[in-house]
């Protein structure tokens, strides 16, 4: 996580240099702090909504969970993700915390499987409809967008055929699972779930009866849509308040969210730890084409302090509450034994 920091600050000052220093104060001075706060909200909204549609995925596979528990998972899967390469740190660590929380491996690593199928085709739909409208023509001038971006729907479209296939195939699905724990060794905090990979494989024909189940229930995956959908629009949402807050207007709530969105496809892919040091540059391409001089170097500083830098904190804050709960629920369990233990002694 400290490299994450060093290098996007590397990446920071090095972008920082290349602008006009004097717009960039001046920007930072006009700057409406109240719409930092909206900014910041539509951040909670995005994590409440990615909450919400695992607290709904998981109670429907038969697990008791609350929406407070999946929101510490929505925060360390977006702790994990920003700081392993491509975001493939943060499903096992969910998976990690899940576990420990007492779900059944199998559920959990279900879970995992028509989630991002259903995100990355709401990418698809986004990026789709981003096109369609004209968006990408607000930023044709900006360097190796338009490439990015076919590469990221072309990883996005493969990402929801691999999935759709473990969801559906008996031969792709342990290949899946082999890979997602192969992943997770790679990352020093999960390399304990490596002891857990044997048990999902005793799991398999839980999946596949999983996979039917899904296939049976077409509301679910259309009620994931929904979360996902809200999701993904409070995230590209923050830059826009940003934007608003630095004085701009000209264009619209939709407009900008589908911006974000084409933006985000075309880096998400990039097998970089939160695509630090890429985005920061790319970022401060795409709003100087929406902003006057300054102004696109603050929009990007501001936007990455919340939805990367602050989203981090966040995602420390939700595993400590999640340990936390942990060392209570173990404190019990040892309380209630030794209470037992006297009782006993008492009663002979």
């Amino acid at each position: 996580m400290l490299l994450v920091f060093i290098i996007g600050g590397i990446s920071i000052v090095k972008t920082f240099k290349s602008t006009d220093k004097a717009a960039v104060i001046s920007a930072f001075s006009s700057f409406n702090p109240v719409f930092l706060v909206a900014a910041v909200a539509c951040f909670i909204l995005y994590l409440s909504f990615e909450s919400l549609a695992y607290k709904g995925l998981l109670n429907r596979l038969g697990e008791n969970t609350t929406f407070f528990r999946s929101l510490g998972y929505s925060m360390s899967d977006f702790l994990f993700s920003s700081i392993t390469p491509g975001g493939s740190g943060g499903q096992p660590g969910q998976f990690y915390f899940m576990v420990k929380d007492g779900m059944s491996p199998s559920n959990s690593v279900f879970s995992l499987f028509p989630f991002n199928m259903v995100y990355h085709i709401c990418l698809i739909v986004i990026g789709a409809i981003a096109i369609i409208t004209g968006a990408m023509n607000v930023i044709a001038d900006v360097n190796l967008i338009k490439i990015l971006i076919i590469y990221g729907l072309l990883a996005q479209l493969l990402m929801v055929i691999w999935l759709s296939l473990a969801l559906h195939s008996k031969r792709v699905l342990p290949i899946i699972v082999k890979t997602f724990f192969n992943i997770a060794r790679k990352v020093p905090f999960l390399k304990r779930l490596a002891n857990k990979e044997a048990e999902c494989n005793e799991h398999m024909e839980q999946y596949k009866v999983n996979g039917q189940w899904l296939k049976r229930n077409p509301a679910t995956a259309l009620k994931l849509a929904f979360w996902i959908m809200g999701m993904l629009f409070f995230s590209y949402s923050v830059p826009y308040f940003i934007y608003r807050g630095l004085g701009y207007a000209q264009l619209n709530w939709i407009q900008f969210v589908l911006l974000q969105g084409l933006v985000v496809i075309a880096l998400e892919s990039i097998p970089i730890p939160g695509g630090v040091g890429v985005a920061e540059h790319t970022f401060t391409g795409v709003y100087s084409a929406i902003t006057i001089s300054g102004g696109g170097f603050a929009l990007m500083i501001l936007t990455r302090a919340v939805n990367l830098y602050g989203g981090m904190l966040f995602g420390i804050l939700g595993i400590a509450i999640l340990a936390l709960s942990w060392n209570k629920n173990d404190i019990k369990l040892r309380t209630r034994g030794m209470v037992s233990t006297n009782i006993k002694t008492l009663a002979s």
